[in-house]
């Protein structure tokens, strides 16, 4: 249902699918949609992955980084999401 929604037409529900995807250990599959074509999937995995508190930034609970995987990295790096 998560995977389903990622791709919803409402910018809300890709957020919480997102962060879904996170609450349940999800990484292979967030690590899957950033790699994806699709860049409101992509924002929605990042979204994901920051716990996004919509007007508030960063939420609470964003993923550890010894969660981070280097396929995440590569991904956000080519993408200018992350410097390195």
């Amino acid at each position: 249902m998560f995977l389903k929604n990622i791709y919803h037409r409402n910018d809300m529900i890709r957020t919480q699918a997102g962060k879904a995807l996170r609450a349940v250990d999800a990484f292979d599959d967030l690590e899957e949609l950033l790699q994806g074509s699709d860049p409101r999937v992509r924002r929605a995995a990042l979204d994901g992955m920051i716990d996004y508190n919509y007007w508030f930034g960063i939420g609470k609970n964003p993923i550890p980084m010894d969660k981070f995987t280097p396929a995440m990295v590569k991904s956000m790096i080519a993408r200018n999401l992350l410097f390195a």
